[in-house]
């Protein structure tokens, strides 16, 4: 799943996703409802705004049926309600698929991951359960910055 996704396939959202199945369980449909892309259904991808087309990715990914889901950045370009839906279907997928999730933003981690691997400069890494990792001193380190906590709420300096 790319950072940067772009479809350049004139055709519905609706029959993209269909084109995407390869297992018979999954289900466009549903997939469209979690992630609030019905409305969206008859539109053609090329007229989708950044966070839509992102969504739409996503609902690729799922209706492949893969049993294990590596995706870079899958609430970039969202607002904070569908970052929020995104984040609940995954944790409503973490049952039947495996996921590999890189992601920049400390605040959308420490509400979402379970687990994180922090990769350090120079090659190295540090991982563990969300709580353990989410310290200013590794957060530092793997970003270059200064970070304070401010009640839960992850500032950078």
């Amino acid at each position: 799943f790319p950072t940067r996704r772009s479809s350049d396939l004139p055709m519905p959202v609706s029959r993209l996703l269909e084109l995407g199945v390869v297992l018979q369980r999954a289900d466009p449909s549903q997939v469209l409802r979690a992630l609030d892309l019905q409305a969206l259904a008859s539109r053609s991808v090329l007229a989708l705004s950044g966070g839509e087309r992102q969504r739409v990715a996503l609902a690729q990914c799922a209706v492949q049926g893969a049993p294990l889901l590596l995706l870079d950045e899958p609430v970039a370009f969202q607002d904070p309600a569908h970052q929020g839906q995104v984040a609940r279907w995954l944790a409503d997928l973490r049952a039947p698929s495996g996921l590999v999730i890189t992601a920049h933003d400390v605040n959308w981690i420490a509400r979402t991951a379970t687990h994180v691997l922090a990769l350090l400069p120079g090659g190295g890494s540090e991982r563990g359960e969300v709580a353990s990792m989410l310290r200013a001193d590794l957060l530092e380190a793997v970003y270059g910055c200064r970070w304070r906590d401010l009640g839960g709420l992850w500032v950078a300096d």
